[in-house]
């Protein structure tokens, strides 16, 4: 499975709409970008290179970067620790409970995104805020 995963990782990929101008503009205003995913570290490198904006990240995790997976702190942690980084000045930006959860273990702030993988589980486990655009997201960052 890993191995057709990895070979078709963006039939039906994209990036959410204005993701790109939204995380490049963060980029640009000096945020330190990160990714923490669940999914195997090769492939998500992999898709964020094939969805062009692999440049914006300064560090990609996944879920088999660690020893733990999310909703353990570890990931978000570590990426704290080489962002240089405190976890009240940080922001986890997720679609599912999950990302919350990992949030709220490394007591981060939890930014929940209405379109995506399971936003529905926000109802068990609400985040902070939530977006319903990407566009919305840059200012939300910059005025944290």
């Amino acid at each position: 499975f890993i191995q057709y995963y990895f070979e078709h990782r963006t039939v039906h990929t994209r990036l959410y709409e204005r993701a790109g101008e939204a995380l490049g503009a963060l980029h640009s205003a000096g945020v330190r970008l990160a990714v923490l995913t669940n999914k195997p570290v090769r492939i998500s490198k992999a898709i964020l290179n094939d969805l062009g904006v692999d440049g914006l990240f300064f560090q990609v995790y996944g879920g088999n970067s660690f020893p733990e997976k999310k909703p353990h702190p570890m990931g978000l942690q570590a990426l704290l620790e080489e962002a240089g980084a405190e976890a009240g000045r940080a922001l986890m930006v997720g679609d599912s409970a999950v990302d919350v959860k990992t949030a709220r273990n490394a007591g981060v702030a939890a930014c929940g995104v209405s379109f995506g993988f399971q936003p529905d589980t926000f109802a068990q486990e609400p985040p902070d805020v939530v977006i319903d655009h990407m566009d919305e997201l840059p200012r939300l960052v910059l005025e944290l």
